[in-house]
C-alpha cells in the first residue's frame, strides 16, 4: 500500500500542475472577485473531484465509459456551461471598460465644472462683499454643490453594485464546471485503479487517493490564486484588468469548444 501511495503522489502532482478548465476558472474569479472568490471556486472544484472519485469507486462512472449518449450529454452540458461563463466574463470585462471610460469622462467634466465653479464663486464672493456679504446666493450655491456631491456618490454606489453582480456563487461555478466534465470521471475511472493494490478495499482506497489528489490540487490552486490576486492588486488600471478578464473569458470559451468537439 505504501509503495502505491509513493508512486501515486508524483504522478498526481504532475497532473495537478497541468492547466485546464479549473485553472482558467480560478484565474477568472481571482481577477473578478479576489482571493475569497477564488477560494470558493477551488472548494467547488474539489467537491466535484470527490464526487467523481466516489462514483468511480462505486462503478457509476462506468456508465459514462460505456454509454456514448450519456457521455455526450454530460460533455455537451459541461461545454455549454464553460462557454456561458466565458461569454459572461467577456461581457463583464466590456462593461467594466465602459464604466472606466465613463468615469474618466465624468472626472474630466467634474474638473471643468470645478474650475468654472471657482470662477463663479469668486464672482459671487466679490458681489457678496459689495452687497452685504452673507446673502441667499452663496447659500444656494452651497446647496447646489452638496446636491451634486450626493448625486455623484449615489452614481458611484450604483456602479459598485453593478460590478459586484456576478451571477452564481463561485462555489457553484467550480462545482458545476468539474462535475459536468466527463473527462474527469473517466480520469478517475481509469487512473485510480492502477494504484489500488490487489485485495485492498476499493472504495476506501479510491477515496484515500482522491483525498491526496485533492490536497495537492488545493495547495497548488491556492498558491496560484494568491499569485493572481497579487497581480490583480498590482494592476491599478481597470482597463488592464478588463483586458485580462477578456483573455480569461476567451480561454474558457475555447476550452468549452474543445470539450464539445473532443472524442473519447
Amino acid at each position: 500500500m505504501t509503495a502505491s501511495l509513493l508512486a501515486f503522489i508524483p504522478v498526481a502532482l504532475l497532473l495537478t500542475l497541468l492547466p485546464g478548465a479549473d485553472t482558467a476558472l480560478v484565474t477568472r474569479n481571482a481577477l473578478a472577485l479576489g482571493l475569497p472568490g477564488a477560494r470558493w471556486t477551488i472548494l467547488g472544484i474539489l467537491t466535484g473531484c470527490l464526487i467523481h472519485a466516489t462514483a468511480s469507486a462505486l462503478g457509476l462512472s462506468a456508465i459514462l465509459a460505456t454509454s456514448a449518449r450519456a457521455y455526450d450529454t454530460v460533455k455537451l452540458a459541461g461545454a455549454a456551461y464553460l462557454v456561458w461563463i466565458g461569454v459572461q466574463t467577456i461581457r463583464n470585462a466590456q462593461r467594466d471598460g465602459h464604466s472606466e471610460r465613463n468615469a474618466q469622462r465624468d472626472a474630466d467634466g467634474h474638473s471643468e465644472r470645478s474650475a468654472q465653479r471657482g470662477v463663479e464663486e469668486s464672482a459671487l464672493s466679490l458681489a457678496g462683499k459689495a452687497v452685504a456679504g452673507d446673502g441667499p446666493i452663496p447659500r444656494l450655491a452651497s446647496l447646489a454643490r452638496n446636491d451634486r456631491g450626493a448625486t455623484l456618490a449615489r452614481n458611484d454606489r450604483g456602479a459598485t453594485l453593478a460590478r459586484n453582480d456576478g451571477g452564481e456563487h463561485p462555489f457553484v461555478q467550480g462545482f458545476l464546471t468539474n462535475i459536468l466534465n466527463p473527462k474527469v470521471a473517466l480520469f478517475y475511472l481509469t487512473f485510480l485503479p492502477q494504484f489500488i493494490p490487489s485485495g485492498a478495499p476499493v472504495l476506501r482506497t479510491s477515496l484515500l487517493l482522491a483525498m491526496i489528489h485533492n490536497v495537492l490540487g488545493f495547495a497548488w490552486l491556492s498558491l496560484y490564486a494568491r499569485f493572481v490576486d497579487r497581480l490583480r492588486g498590482a494592476l491599478t488600471r481597470p482597463v488592464v484588468k478588463a483586458w485580462l478578464e477578456r483573455v480569461t473569458g476567451g480561454a474558457l470559451v475555447a476550452l468549452g469548444a474543445r470539450l464539445a468537439w473532443d472524442r473519447r
